[in-house]
């Protein structure tokens, strides 16, 4: 199996060739054959994942900022 990705949950989805995977709040991500672009049906997987944290630009260097460890992950069902 490979990844495959989206801007929309209805496609048109395309193999994802970037590793580690960009993280964007309005992207979908898939499991596609391999040499292929449609989804397709898993029972399981185990997948390597990255959590980066990021800090608004609004906030300045001398505030303290802190972090409580949380990432939300969604499943889409489609």
């Amino acid at each position: 199996m490979d990844m495959g990705g989206a801007a929309s949950k209805n496609g048109p989805w395309e193999i994802a060739s970037l590793l580690p995977l960009p993280a964007n709040e309005d992207y979908f991500y898939t499991f596609v054959k391999k040499g292929k672009a449609e989804p397709q049906p898993i029972t399981s997987a185990t997948v390597p994942l990255q959590v980066s944290a990021a800090v608004s630009p609004d906030i300045g260097r001398s505030q303290t900022i802190n972090l409580d460890g949380s990432a939300v992950i969604s499943l889409v069902y489609l």
